[in-house]
This record gives structure tokens, C-alpha cells and sequence, in this order.
């Protein structure tokens, strides 16, 4: 019996080496942070044959300051109205269509029929195709988080959530919201699920895209490789 303890702490460091990551929050205390608002959507993670009810949350809010723009004269706000760019004047809802810019000045324009048939349903789940290791994910591509919460489903919510943790895992999956489908990760974090919607590849230009990074010149004196590690490339930055 006196090995056991060893064990357990084998066991912990190696659990230590593959579990996600718990970043604090920036300012981080041991009070509450933020508010825990309304939920926006409710649906089932779908894993398989099996279904976590989970809600939808809110993550991060925009306190950034907005303005108006008013009249100098009464200070009224302004409002937009629909102005065509070839009558000059303004056009009732009833009179407008969608349409996509193909070329220059050159539209093609949708019925509202064709634009429904097109859309993807909203099947209010997370459909789940496979489980990879948070830390290989790139982070350019995350795009926004929410907070997934347990619908009446707290322990199975908990199982996945220990199950992600522990293993270091995310898992990688499709949401409709708001008629638009979006690939997405469910991850651990900060004691709950959080869902990350993800850019496409197409969205993100790489640096390798700038042929300036091509032929950047090789440094001159100072080794990256010094046993003083960046310091003196970088005094007073880097430790």
C-alpha cells in the first residue's frame, strides 16, 4: 500500500500533460464574473445515438461606447431610409428584393422562395462528427464563444464535460443559427462547455500569402540559440 500514493501522482501529472488548458479570465478574482443572461437557443448536443439538452448563452458583450449620428440644428437622431441609386427615392419594403453582386454594377436577384429553399434547416442540434485535442486547434479560426449550460440533462452534461477535460479533447461539429450553418468546437473551459463557432479556410489569409515573408534576412550577431535564451535579443522583455 505504500506505492499507491506514487501512483496517484504519476497519475495526476500525466492527466496534468493532456488536459485542456484553464486560462483565467483577464483581471481574473474569486468573485463571480460577468452576468449569466437568458439563453438565446435550445437544442441537444448530438454525439451518435446520444442527446445532451443543453441552452445557449451569450459569452462576450460589446462594451465598447456608441455613437449617433444627429441633427446639428435639434440634435434628433437620423434616420436611413431606402434610397434607389437610379430613381433617387425612396423605395417601401414592399418593393425590394435580395440580390448578389456577380459583377460590376450587375445583380442576380432572389424571390424570397429561392432564398428559403436554400437556407439549412434549423434542426436545434450540435451535430458532433469527431473529437480531436484542444491544443491542435487553431485559434485564427475561432470566431465566437458561447456558453453551453444543461437543460435539465446536468448528469450527462457533466460526463462530457469531465470526459473533454481530462482528455485534453474538443469535439468538432455543424449548428444552424439564424438560418446560417456554422462548423463548430465544443471544448472545456473555465468549468463549463463553451461553443466556438470556426471560420472556413477560405476566410483566413495565412502569412506564407505575403511573398515579403519569403526572404526575410537572416539575423546578424545575436543567436536565437543562445544559452540566455532571447534576453539579450530583447532585454527587459523576455525572462
Amino acid at each position: 500500500m505504500a506505492g499507491a500514493p506514487e501512483k496517484s501522482e504519476k497519475d495526476s501529472e500525466r492527466k496534468g500533460k493532456t488536459a485542456a488548458p484553464m486560462v483565467p479570465h483577464p483581471g481574473a478574482s474569486t468573485q463571480q464574473q460577468g452576468k449569466a443572461g437568458r439563453p438565446f437557443w435550445s437544442g441537444s448536443i448530438t454525439i451518435g445515438l446520444v442527446n445532451v439538452p443543453v441552452r445557449l448563452h451569450t459569452m462576450v458583450r460589446d462594451l465598447s461606447v456608441s455613437f449617433r449620428l444627429l441633427h446639428k440644428e435639434d440634435g434628433q437622431p437620423l434616420r436611413y431610409d431606402r434610397v434607389c441609386t437610379k430613381d433617387d427615392r425612396v423605395i417601401p419594403w414592399a418593393e425590394t428584393v435580395k440580390g448578389y453582386e456577380v459583377r460590376k454594377g450587375e445583380y442576380l436577384i432572389f424571390e424570397p422562395e429561392e432564398l428559403k429553399a436554400i437556407m439549412p434547416e434549423s434542426n436545434r442540434k450540435i451535430r458532433i462528427e469527431k473529437f480531436v485535442f484542444y491544443l491542435s486547434l487553431d485559434p485564427v479560426y475561432f470566431e465566437t464563444s458561447y456558453i453551453l449550460t444543461p437543460d435539465r440533462s446536468e448528469e450527462a452534461y457533466n460526463l462530457l464535460l469531465t470526459a473533454l477535460q481530462d482528455l485534453g479533447r474538443a469535439a468538432i461539429g455543424t449548428i444552424t443559427l439564424r438560418t446560417k450553418e456554422y462548423p463548430v468546437v465544443v471544448h472545456a473551459y473555465g468549468g463549463g462547455l463553451v461553443l466556438t463557432t470556426l471560420r472556413y479556410a477560405d476566410e483566413v489569409s495565412l502569412p506564407r500569402a505575403f511573398e515579403t515573408l519569403d526572404n526575410l534576412p537572416a539575423p546578424k550577431r545575436l543567436s536565437l540559440r543562445s544559452q540566455n535564451g532571447l534576453s539579450p535579443i530583447f532585454p527587459g522583455i523576455f525572462p
